[in-house]
C-alpha cells in the first residue's frame, strides 16, 4: 500500500491527539474537575464561612483514606489539621493507598454547624464502618490525583 500525504496527514492527526491524551498520567475519580482556580485550604479554615456552600477546587496531601471501602479522605489543611472530604451521594470511592500523594478535589464546602454534624453523625451510623467527622463538611464531585512529573 503506497501511503499519500492524505494518509500521512491522518496518521499524524491521530498521533498527535493520541499523544496528547496520554500526556497526563493524572488519575480521576467521580465527575469531572471543572474549575480552573485553586482556593488555598488555609484559606478555607481562615474564612469558613465565606467559603460555607461554596463550590471549590482545593489541592492538597491526602494524609489519610478509609482502609475499609475507600469512602473519605483527609487531605493537610497545612495547620496542623486535616480536611474530611467525603465523596458525594457515596458515588464513588478512591484507593486506600492514596495517603502521601497530591490530590485535586472539586466539591462543595461547607463550615460545619449543628445540623451538618447530626447529618454527618446519621452517615456514620448507616455505614459499616467507623468515618470521621471534622471540623468543616467537604463533599466532593471529583478527585484528581496529580502525578508526579
Amino acid at each position: 500500500m503506497k501511503l499519500n500525504t492524505t494518509h500521512i496527514t491522518v496518521l499524524s492527526t491521530m498521533i498527535i491527539i493520541l499523544a496528547a491524551s496520554c500526556q497526563s498520567g493524572d488519575t480521576a475519580y467521580g465527575g469531572d474537575i471543572t474549575l480552573e482556580q485553586v482556593t488555598p485550604l488555609t484559606a478555607l479554615y481562615a474564612e469558613p464561612t465565606a467559603f460555607s456552600g461554596q463550590e471549590v477546587l482545593v489541592s492538597g496531601q491526602v494524609t489519610e483514606v478509609c482502609q475499609e471501602k475507600g469512602c473519605w479522605l483527609a487531605l493537610d489543611a497545612g495547620n496542623g489539621e486535616a480536611l474530611i472530604v467525603r465523596f458525594k451521594d457515596h458515588a464513588f470511592t478512591v484507593p486506600k493507598d492514596l495517603a502521601g500523594k497530591t490530590v485535586q478535589v472539586q466539591g462543595v464546602f461547607a463550615a460545619t454547624v449543628e445540623e451538618d454534624y447530626v447529618h454527618e453523625q446519621e452517615q456514620v451510623e448507616k455505614e459499616e464502618h467507623e468515618c470521621p467527622t471534622g471540623k468543616f463538611t467537604f463533599t466532593a464531585s471529583a478527585v484528581r490525583v496529580i502525578e508526579p512529573e
